[in-house]
């Protein structure tokens, strides 16, 4: 029963199960093809041959079953399909049973005895026969476990299995004497294996029938047990558990595991399934460490298949580890976040009634500047599942992130967004996040023209954020009023905004906002022509982004100061800003900042050759002509005016 009820337990969880009747002189198992509740077509397996046939074909004709499982002399004429009860958990299907029976039923006691008859002839074949029959069984890639079900002993069959089949080995012994004295004489041949390089890898031993009474000193005797059996062998073979005894059920193969499954038995058999697992790296805990190595590494395709696997196990410890991997993806960026962007179709597969995957993937893929569509279909899933689970919290922050990503694009969809999620920040007594969401829907409005609406949003969230205390938010909410005044061109109140933002930040010591006001302020001067005021600024936030170790932030402060530098006509300044911000935006892989600073950097080319050609200078025109080309060719781009370039640099006058 054991056999059976483990590969049962573990075709329930996904995995595809074949069972082996070497029992051939008590064949238990084979007797399942009788049973019609269990076999899946009872007139294929009341014609299906099994080991008994697979040993007389070698042995006579010198040749093994094709390792295809259709066609005649295929594998699937020696197997017998069961049945596998249907499982709630969606990873977990797809799992299947079958059985290798210990023979045919015509004439099985006679070709058993002719089997004995030819026992020396088949002495020798022993070793080439079980290489070549367990080579058989893995060709076809149809089973994740085979359990082989033999009889603990050195007859021929359990010979075969034991030295030449299988890779781990489980023993299942009586406490009384002569069964201890036996096992411990077939665990010490085992143990000699080893020098031929033959036999399992590992051993499991387990107490089995055991009574169990009240009054029955169980522990005392497998206590005894072990001490006899490091007497006998020399080594230590403790017992992983103990399978209890039912008179009842002792005589029958049973499916107690399913319909008794808190019975002692019952128990009893998960837990030898479980142990099984581990035994072969298919635990919970080896798929929850695989997963997490895997995402250590970078390793998407491969964390997402140890999740799967561990969600056919344990949906709740799957879907608990994917809400704790989701949480960490957020603060990946560049190529690192781009290459987990995948995972998280995997992450809302597994737990599907979560919107914050989505959600969270939504803001990946904003933060890697993807097109708005593939962000707002997240979003619109993500809506749909905290609408259908009433979550209002999520379907707020669903709100608010849509109304972020449309201020780029529908500033009046943006707005509406931002109002629903005003709405249910209000009502859920969040007064920090309606405020957020009042700033979204203040700044869609300025860029809708509506500045009286804007002015009164912006207003209405800094004395929500005054009366909180809080100062963090209010200098965010006086950035985002500084933005939305400099788009309209209110350049005094936009001037005005950020300096009391950049007071509250230096106050609080927040050195990157400090730096976005600074570049703030060098963009409103840059704007009003005071290039001298924009560069002081600039420096003092390259400092900043320097102390910090921002890498994105200091190349782009590196890209202003080459912008003024181009437009006050200082080309070599200039070209030198552009091309060391262009190097970090490389390793970063920020593919849009690539892009925006090879424009520039032809702006700037552009710009110097023509002032060149119109001083009267040929020669250096030319040379400036060369250089842009040869630039551009290194990396690989067309430069937008390169015709122009290349008639300029090879001009005679």
């Amino acid at each position: 029963m054991a056999v059976l009820n483990t590969g049962f337990l573990l075709a329930l969880t996904g995995r595809r199960l074949l069972l082996v009747d070497f029992d051939l002189e008590a064949p238990g198992l084979t007797r399942l093809i009788q049973r019609q509740d269990l076999v899946a077509n009872p007139q294929q397996a009341s014609q299906a041959s099994g080991v008994v046939d697979v040993l007389h074909q070698y042995l006579y004709e010198k040749q093994l079953p094709k390792s295809t499982t259709e066609g005649e002399g295929g594998l699937r004429e020696f197997l017998v399909e069961l049945k596998v009860p249907e499982t709630k958990n969606p990873f977990a299907r797809g799992g299947s049973l079958h059985l290798m029976p210990a023979g045919g039923e015509e004439d099985y006691e006679t070709r058993l005895e002719r089997l004995y008859m030819r026992s020396e002839a088949f002495a020798s074949l022993r070793k080439p026969f079980s290489v070549g029959f367990r080579q058989l069984l893995l060709d076809s890639k149809l089973f994740d476990y085979i359990l082989i079900d033999a009889r603990t002993g050195l007859s021929d069959e359990g010979y075969i299995a034991t030295k030449f089949l299988c890779d781990q080995l489980i023993v299942l012994t009586g406490l009384n004497e002569q069964n201890v004295a036996g096992t411990a004489t077939f665990l010490t041949k085992v143990a000699a294996w080893k020098e031929e390089k033959c036999g399992p890898r590992l051993i499991m031993l387990l107490a089995s029938p055991v009574p169990e009474y009240e009054d029955d000193p169980k522990q005392d005797r497998l206590d005894k047990a072990q001490s006899r059996f490091k007497e006998l062998t020399g080594e230590d073979y403790p017992f992983a558990l103990t399978i209890p005894y039912h008179p009842r059920l002792s005589l029958y193969e049973e499916l107690v595991a399913l319909r008794w499954p808190q019975s002692g038995l019952g128990r009893a058999y998960r837990a030898l399934a479980g142990n099984l697992r581990q035994m072969v790296g298919d635990s919970v805990r080896d798929w929850v460490q695989r997963a997490t190595d895997s995402l250590r590494e970078h390793k998407v395709r491969e964390c997402a298949q140890s999740l799967d696997n561990l969600a056919a196990i344990d949906r709740e410890q799957a879907i608990t580890l994917a809400r704790q991997i989701s949480g960490t993806l957020g603060a990946l960026s560049g190529e690192q976040a781009r290459s987990v962007l995948p995972l998280f179709e995997c992450l809302s597969r597994i737990d599907s009634d979560d919107p914050l995957h989505l959600l969270r993937s939504a803001r990946l893929k904003r933060k890697l500047s993807l097109p708005n569509s593939q962000i707002l279909y997240d979003l619109d899933q993500a809506l749909q599942l905290a609408d259908k689970a009433k979550k209002t919290t999520d379907m707020a922050a669903v709100l608010e992130e849509r109304a972020e990503v449309l201020l780029n694009s529908d500033y009046a969809a943006a707005r509406a967004a931002a109002v629903a999620a005003f709405d249910l920040y209000r009502r859920l007594q969040q007064k920090e996040k309606a405020a957020d969401a009042l700033v979204l829907g203040s700044r869609a409005s300025g860029s809708l023209g509506d500045r009286a609406g804007a002015r009164q949003g912006f207003a209405e969230a800094l004395a929500i954020l005054r009366e909180l205390g809080d100062k963090r938010r209010i200098s965010v909410t006086l950035h985002s009023l500084a933005e939305s005044d400099r788009l309209q061109r209110e350049y005094v109140a936009a001037r005005r905004a950020l300096a009391q933002a950049l007071d509250l930040d230096r106050e609080l010591g927040d050195k990157r906002a400090i730096s976005a006001a600074l570049h703030g302020l060098a963009e409103l001067d840059r704007l009003q022509g005071s290039y001298d005021a924009a560069r002081r600024a600039l420096a003092e936030a390259l400092g900043i982004d320097r102390e910090l170790g921002d890498r994105r932030a200091i190349s782009a402060t590196l890209y202003s100061l080459a912008e003024l530098d181009r437009l006050r006509g200082n080309y070599d300044a200039g070209q030198r800003g552009f091309e060391e911000a262009l190097a970090i935006f490389g390793d970063l892989g920020e593919k849009h900042a690539i892009s925006a600073t090879l424009n520039s950097l032809a702006d700037l080319h552009l710009e110097r050759a023509r002032l060149l050609l119109g001083e009267g200078n040929l020669e250096s025109a030319r040379e400036a002509a060369r250089a842009a080309l040869e630039f551009f060719r290194q990396q690989q781009v067309r430069h937008p005016h390169a015709d122009y370039l290349d008639q300029l640099a090879q001009a005679t006058r």
